[in-house]
């Protein structure tokens, strides 16, 4: 379900999650113990995660990437991102909208960052806001 903003507004934690960590889940590189372990106790404590609708988009065309350079069979990579769409039906997700990615050239800008690591900054500082 994607939210806007305004709907995002509770008293619970929100633990937003980019590609780069979404990846760990299904790669196992530096990280993923981490985010495994971030996984199990918000499981437990019945908490979701969030991140914006791009990360489904940037996430799944990493995964390709890795899919291509470890030469994974496709069958075996159609269960792998099944896994992951389903298991991202339990998040949160934040809108992406032409304003939100025009406010966020600043950030690119400033953290001399890439124009997608500069959204998700711009997502985080909103959901920030939203629910302060």
């Amino acid at each position: 379900m994607i939210y806007s903003d305004q709907e995002r507004r509770a008293s619970s934690a929100y633990f937003y999650m980019d590609p780069s960590a979404l990846v760990k889940r299904y790669h196992d590189e530096e990280g993923t113990g981490l985010v495994n372990k971030l996984f199990e106790k918000l499981e437990a404590r019945q908490e979701r995660f969030t991140t914006s609708v791009w990360s489904i988009a940037e996430s799944a065309a990493v995964m390709s990437r890795i899919k291509n350079k470890l030469k994974i069979k496709g069958d075996d990579f159609s269960k792998i991102l099944m896994s992951f769409l389903s298991e991202i039906k339990q998040f949160h997700f934040l809108a992406v909208n032409d304003e939100r990615v025009l406010a966020s050239i600043p950030y690119s800008l400033t953290h001399n960052i890439n124009s997608s690591d500069g959204l998700h900054l711009k997502t985080l500082k909103d959901l920030e806001k939203a629910v302060s």
